[in-house]
């Protein structure tokens, strides 16, 4: 549009523009290369910009001098908004919650009357792990957390058994609640505080092996795999223990028949998990994608 103007004006002011020149040949000369100096480099920043426009549209995959500018940029904001110091304190937070969870789950196991409350409270810790790997995977996406910085992850073959191990202990751990109610409302005399005691810990064994073999198959894998499926072999290897102990002291012939079906698949858990090959089964970093 200026340049339409300046024409239309030059047209109609052409005999007064004449005699200038004929007067001031160089004023006018230096006028008009200053002029084209204007006009080329407008037309040569739009371009530029016209340039940088497409490039941070094409979003190519990769690194590139482009990206790498606007995802330095992005980080310098986003840090400066004080984004990063708040998911990493939502992150720390998060795991704490997780850990105290944790904590009074154990810590209330062998109480017998524990199993009536602790689905929900697994529903809480499992609640609470989603939140965990979603915010892993916002810090990995604005790049705060890099490699494998972010947990663990388990191969899709073993991972496939570990969700069938943990469908027949829920079985088993229900069997044990049903021994206990069986055997609580028999009304028989059977059982001592002593061989009750032994019962809870027991049912303690379960519940602990419960939770840290789920703790396997969560969205977000804390600690080495390998570390926590020993623990779940050790706490059922325990548990194992506890229920020959708890079936000498009260005399087989007076243990339900779902408390031997109980002890059978307890020997099959630890039998099927010592058959997961730890060195194939288990990696060093998780993705975050899910």
């Amino acid at each position: 549009m200026g340049v339409v103007t300046a024409i239309a004006i030059a047209a109609l002011a052409f005999a007064n523009l004449r005699e200038v020149y004929n007067s001031q040949k160089d004023f006018v000369v230096g006028l008009l290369a200053s002029l084209a100096a204007v006009c080329f480099t407008k037309a040569f920043s739009r371009t530029r910009e016209t340039h940088a426009v497409e490039l941070i549209r094409e979003d190519r995959p990769g690194p590139g001098l482009v990206a790498d500018a606007l995802d330095g940029l992005v980080r310098k904001r986003l840090d400066r908004k004080g984004v990063f110091e708040a998911t990493a304190l939502l992150h720390r937070n998060l795991e704490a919650a997780q850990d105290r969870l944790s904590e009074y789950y154990y810590a209330q196991a062998q109480h017998l009357e524990f199993y009536k409350h602790a689905p929900i409270l697994r529903v809480v810790i499992a609640d609470l792990d989603k939140v965990l790997g979603n915010i892993v995977r916002l810090q990995f996406g604005i790049g705060q957390l890099t490699g494998d910085r972010h947990g663990y992850s388990i191969a899709a073959k073993e991972r496939h058994m570990l969700i069938s191990i943990l469908r027949d202990l829920r079985e088993s751990v229900n069997r044990k609640d049903a021994t206990y109610e069986a055997l609580r409302t028999s009304g028989e005399h059977i059982v001592s505080p002593e061989a009750w005691d032994v019962f809870a810990v027991l049912s303690g064994d379960m519940l602990k092996a419960e939770l840290a073999l789920d703790s396997l198959l969560c969205e977000h894998i804390r600690f080495p795999p390998e570390e926590s499926l020993r623990s779940v072999v050790g706490y059922l290897d325990a548990a194992l223990k506890r229920a020959k102990e708890f079936r000498d002291a009260i005399g087989e012939p007076n243990c339900p028949m779902v408390f031997h079906i109980m002890m059978a698949d307890l020997s099959s858990a630890i039998d099927a998990l010592r058959q997961i090959d730890l060195p194939d089964a288990f990696t060093g970093s998780q993705t975050p994608a899910r």
